[in-house]
């Protein structure tokens, strides 16, 4: 977002800086490469808040930038490229021709080059149109992508969801994508040696960012970042952008075009020009990473051809067993897009991307480990009914619910609305379970009771429990009963719309909460004389889906229970 700019400290300084520093050899900033226009650049640079930031981008300007590869990686050459590249020998020779002719690869006769294998991959709904991947992940363990350290090229990229509570509602939308975007920013000259290429007995350095390498998407971002602050420079105030996917808006038709003509405007100064075919707008309607935003009505819409291809995907796969990679990448693909919509149902796409990561090659197969499996039908069972729509999230703060659980007697919520409450009693089953887990249970109750009255909005989840509190941030957990509740709550989560903020309170300052779990109602109503004197009731359905530790979510008992739980809450 823009703001990483605007604020005065670039966020994602210390990583670039930090790859920057572990490059091997001497740091010395010679070998000027032309890729990016200094002198466009220039002012746009000297008049940025981050003045470190700006020195960061100038270096790599000149001379190229730093891609982390230290001077003590051990590295091993591939010695054949993939069968892709073979098949499309013609093809492969059209575009290396090309990228030396543009001066992007260059003809290397040194000994020590770090040779990758290279692949050749049809473009995305660009019929005809290929791209080279550049496979700098093996050999596995020696790769250039091992021996850069992940820490350094971890950034956030901006999501949809974002870019929707910033729009006003019927504002018109643009977009723009610029062409051939990584294959314009530098490689510095000391680190060009790491990404070698062999072809029809020849050796090519890359001198530009390909695709593939490790530390490509944060370099890339910045270089992204500082167009956008030129943007902003020259006159666009409302702009976001995911890599090289720029969107704009404003208040009128007018002014949008305004923004959109300035911003193609900017990018091809700065040497970065846009796609023709992929501009759009201004528009009120505009699919923007692949989601429909619809400023009118206010809506994230997965649109209707990718809702049915995950249904029909999901179908296949409720009982799968096992996948290749390449069947992993098209699922978690499908359902990153449908996460963006829903945001709760991101945490049920982490394993299937574990599972993804650990295979080497799109043939290699893994058999699905039962966490997957029950991923797989958490999305399941909430697509069944969910259209694919999502209202925009909700800038303002919704109700707050206190929660408390006692090791002995029970469990019990209220809600800041009314104080509408609720208690439960342990089972027996139940008097030995971790406290953990019995602080999570009256949470996922309270939104499976009261998420009608808190939908489409923000609230603050109180608890005294510093362990589920952070699990309720990070989203996930590792014991078995955690991750069942977890994902019940998401689901209802996701259900009604709700977004939530998870706070940790002193016990001392919990004490309606806790009487609930003591069923000591004196307290509560002492504290909250207007409360109702009856509790919120709830179906036995929805006890028995959270406290029946021996059904596994993968189990078709459970999946009836879950049913007719639904039914009734």
């Amino acid at each position: 977002m823009a703001a990483n700019i605007r604020d005065g400290s670039y966020s994602f300084l210390k990583n670039l800086l930090a790859l920057e520093a572990s490059s091997s050899q001497s740091m010395a900033w010679e070998n000027p490469v032309g890729f990016l226009p200094e002198s466009e650049w220039d002012p746009f640079l000297v008049a940025m808040p981050d003045q470190e930031f700006s020195a960061f981008l100038r270096r790599g300007i000149q001379s190229g930038f730093r891609i982390g590869v230290p001077p003590s990686a051990r590295l091993s050459s591939c010695k054949s490229n993939s069968k892709s590249a073979l098949a499309l020998a013609s093809k492969v020779d059209d575009y290396i021709e090309e990228e030396v002719k543009a001066g992007k690869l260059v003809i290397s006769d040194e000994a020590n080059v770090q040779l990758s294998s290279i692949g050749f991959i049809p473009k995305r709904n660009r019929p005809g149109k290929f791209r080279m991947i550049v496979d700098l992940s093996s050999p596995s363990g020696r790769s250039v992508n091992d021996a850069i350290n992940p820490a350094f090229s971890s950034f956030k990229y901006v999501t949809v969801r974002q870019v929707a509570e910033l729009l006003p509602q019927g504002s018109f939308l643009a977009k723009l994508d610029l062409k051939a975007a990584y294959r314009k920013v530098p490689v510095h000259v000391a680190d060009q040696k790491f990404l070698g290429v062999s072809w029809r007995g020849k050796t090519y350095c890359d001198k530009a960012l390909p695709f593939g390498l490790r530390s490509a998407p944060i370099i890339f971002n910045a270089v992204a970042d500082g167009l956008a602050w030129a943007m902003i420079c020259t006159g666009i105030m409302d702009l976001a952008h995911y890599l090289d996917d720029f969107i704009f808006w404003a208040s009128d038709q007018q002014s949008c075009q305004r923004c959109l003509d300035t911003g193609i405007h900017t990018a091809y100064s700065l040497g970065l020009p846009v796609e023709p075919i992929k501009v759009e707008g201004p528009l009120t309607t505009l699919t923007f990473l692949g989601i429909e935003i619809d400023t009118i009505r206010r809506e994230l819409r997965l649109p209707r051809g990718k809702l049915n291809r995950l249904k029909d995907t999901l179908r296949k796969w409720s009982t799968k067993k096992s996948a290749t990679k390449h069947d992993l990448q098209v699922i978690i693909g499908l359902l990153n897009d449908a996460a963006q919509v829903v945001p709760a149902g991101r945490p049920f796409v982490r394993r299937l991307i574990d599972a993804m990561s650990r295979l080497r090659k799109a043939n290699h197969v893994t058999r699905l480990e039962e966490g997957c499996r029950a991923d797989i039908l958490w999305w399941c069972s909430y697509i069944e009914s969910w259209n694919g729509v999502s209202i925009f999230p909700n800038p303002i703060v919704g109700p707050s619910i206190f929660s408390d659980a006692s090791g002995s007697w029970g469990a019990g919520a209220f809600i800041s609305l009314d104080h509408a409450w609720f208690q439960l009693k342990w089972p027996k089953l139940w008097s030995s379970n971790n406290i953990a887990a019995k602080e999570l249970v009256p949470i996922v109750m309270a939104i499976a009771l009261w998420g009608h009255r808190c939908a489409h909005s923000r609230i603050s989840l109180y608890s005294d429990n510093l362990a589920v509190v952070q699990c309720l941030e990070s989203g996930s957990a590792k014991d078995r009963i955690l991750s069942h509740l977890l994902r019940c709550l998401f689901f209802f989560l996701a259900r009604h719309q709700i977004s939530y903020r998870a706070f940790h309170i002193a016990g001392r300052n919990n004490r309606a909460a806790d009487a609930l779990s003591r069923d000591d109602l004196h307290v509560y109503f002492s504290i909250f004389p207007q409360a109702p004197r009856t509790p919120t009731g709830f179906p036995q359905a929805l006890t028995s889906l959270l406290l029946d530790s021996t059904l596994s979510w993968t189990s078709k008992s459970w999946k009836e229970l879950f049913r007719g739980c639904l039914q009734e809450v």
